[in-house]
């Protein structure tokens, strides 16, 4: 990873052992934009998110939508 820029990060929120897609990207720095992507509807996950300055997206991913963040990313944007 030292030898590569990352520019954004795709995490599934509910993590094996308990962890979740935010423990990640915590370890892989706050400075890299994300995207959480899961199924639970649960608004707390929604605030904890939102609250981390994130993007959430909600299973089944609408490709649109996906697309549509990615494009940002690449031309520069801000997702947060």
């Amino acid at each position: 990873l030292a030898q590569h820029r990352v520019d954004l990060l795709l995490l599934d929120y509910h993590l094996d052992f308990g962890t979740t897609g935010l423990d990640a990207w915590r370890r892989f720095g706050l400075d890299i934009p994300a995207i959480v992507i899961t199924a639970d509807r649960d608004e707390a996950i929604r605030r904890e998110v939102e609250s981390n300055g994130l993007t959430l997206l909600h299973k089944p991913l609408r490709p649109l939508a996906l697309r549509s963040l990615l494009r940002r990313v690449e031309a520069g944007t801000s997702i947060r």
